[in-house]
């Protein structure tokens, strides 16, 4: 979420960009899940109140439902959903005082580029992994490896790019 110095004009600009966004993709469960969160952390933002990414999913899947309850039965809508619940009870972890003596200890380049893609991908998969028996009847042994690989290597790409674009 784009907040700024700006006082109230960015959070308008982000409002304003999600809906371009929603527009130029269309109403996908995951990219309605992502701007209802956005929504509820600029109001949370706008109002002084603490932004909670818990309350804020569990917002965004029952306005979904409210709006579209038929999807309910849809993959993408689990898949997003739970994906995003995954990710936000692992980061959640991760912020317990009791782990973060031993995080500190590990050098924060590699916890930002190396562990915590590898937690937040195990996690996501993890918490999908029912969603997808559920609807294939079946479940990859390979689906958690292929991820990490997968996420592994993007991030590897976006950094040397990052890196290929400082020159």
């Amino acid at each position: 979420v784009f907040v700024s110095d700006m006082g109230e004009i960015a959070p308008m600009y982000q409002a304003l960009l999600d809906q371009h966004h929603i527009a130029w993709v269309g109403f996908l469960p995951s990219v309605l899940r992502s701007a209802f969160m956005s929504i509820i952390f600029l109001l949370a933002y706008l109002f002084g109140r603490q932004r909670d990414s818990l309350t804020a999913l569990l917002f965004s899947g029952a306005m979904i439902l409210t709006i579209m309850p038929y999807q309910l039965y849809s993959l993408s809508f689990w898949l997003s959903f739970l994906a995003t619940l995954g990710i936000i009870l692992c980061f959640s972890c991760l912020r317990h005082p009791s782990l973060g003596k031993y995080l500190v200890r590990i050098p924060a380049t590699v916890r930002t580029l190396l562990l915590y893609p590898i937690l937040f991908t195990v996690a996501a998969s993890l918490f999908t992994l029912p969603a997808v028996a559920i609807f294939f009847g079946s479940v990859s042994l390979l689906s958690i490896p292929a991820n990490l690989l997968f996420s592994l290597s993007v991030q590897g790409l976006l950094c040397l790019s990052a890196f290929l674009l400082a020159f």
